[in-house]
């Protein structure tokens, strides 16, 4: 997914990290200004990607990645974070239940809306920044 605010690109990436015995599945947000980047992992998740769906959507304050990842030997995470939108401070980050899985996410001021399977979940965002 990728997003664009004020001359910043919000972008999120996931892919499969090979280790020396086994491999995992990374989620990433990325946020590219001018010839700056940073990066900060969302999820991670062991084996090789089945699924993986990371939608995104900012504000003048905070970035909310909803995660869905699945690997080969049946593991699911499934869940949602919050980031700060300029230095991507992560501020917390909530897993949904077995089998609820993101569908899409809305960001309100300090509200994170999360449309799942099972419905629509709100969360508060409560931050010093």
């Amino acid at each position: 997914m990728e997003a664009l605010v004020d001359n910043r690109i919000y972008v999120t990436l996931g892919y499969y990290s090979v280790g020396t015995f086994s491999g995992e599945t990374k989620a990433f947000l990325y946020l590219i200004s001018g010839d700056d980047v940073k990066r900060k992992e969302v999820a991670n998740i062991e084996g090789h990607p089945l699924g993986v769906r990371l939608p995104l959507d900012i504000n003048e304050k905070y970035v909310a990645v909803a995660y869905y990842l699945h690997d080969e030997i049946g593991n699911e995470r499934n869940g949602v974070c919050v980031f700060t939108s300029g230095r991507l401070i992560k501020i917390a980050c909530k897993e949904f239940g077995e089998w609820e899985r993101p569908i899409n996410v809305k960001l309100e001021g300090n509200i994170v809306y999360v449309q799942t399977t099972n419905g629509v979940r709100a969360y508060k965002i409560l931050s010093l920044w």
